[in-house]
């Protein structure tokens, strides 16, 4: 890095090819969450290839006689759940073709829409009324992203996000959901499934002037 004239850069991946799948570690929920987070915040989102069908990387050919090989190793070793890079492997692909269509290209289109915002916005922690429900916004060139998620792998009902300024009448872009929260003076209240995320788009009327 010191003899380029670039700025640092920052390769974020919650799931690299020494990582167990998310698809065994929570499911397609947790593997949503990983994606959006990856969306909203200041990194250059990396994801292992399979991950855009929510490939488990479970191989049916593990310890068995391999029919290929160029090493002293007669047998396919593999790490279960990881991604194979040591053998004559079949393409990574999983079984959800569907997750790309309808949550990695919107999610990273909603990145693109954001701009520098990512990248250069503040980072505030918003109070949650349950400890397992974690919530954050970003505010940058008069938009408020507000994200907030459930961490663990049970449904939480009915948990109340304190959001500043935000009131029922706002105008707010709802770029990822899975349930239709209620909005309220300074509060959002949900229902999250498990590992859920929420992600919101707003320009509140502080940042219009």
């Amino acid at each position: 890095s010191k003899k380029t004239n670039g700025g640092k850069a920052v390769i974020g991946s919650f799931a690299t090819h020494d990582i167990l799948s998310p698809m065994l570690t929570g499911g397609k929920n947790y593997a949503t969450q990983i994606l959006w987070l990856s969306a909203v915040l200041p990194v250059n989102p990396y994801f292992v290839d399979g991950f855009q069908s929510l490939d488990s990387y479970m191989y049916s050919y593990a310890n068995q006689k391999a029919k290929k090989t160029f090493t002293d190793d007669d047998y396919y070793y593999v790490h279960k759940g990881k991604l194979d890079i040591f053998n004559f492997s079949r393409r990574p692909i999983g079984k959800d073709s569907e997750f790309l269509q309808n949550e990695f290209i919107p999610a990273m289109r909603t990145r693109l829409m954001m701009d520098n915002l990512p990248y250069l916005a503040d980072f505030k922690i918003l109070r949650t009324t349950n400890s397992s429900v974690w919530a954050f916004s970003r505010e940058y060139n008069k938009v408020k992203v507000i994200t907030i998620l459930n961490r663990s792998a049970q449904p939480i009902l009915g948990v109340t996000t304190t959001v500043p300024e935000i009131s029922a009448n706002e105008l707010i872009y709802p770029a990822k959901l899975d349930s239709i929260p209620k909005i309220q003076k300074s509060k959002i209240k949900s229902d999250l499934k498990p590992y859920e995320i929420q992600v919101y788009v707003w320009q509140p009327k502080s940042l219009k002037k």
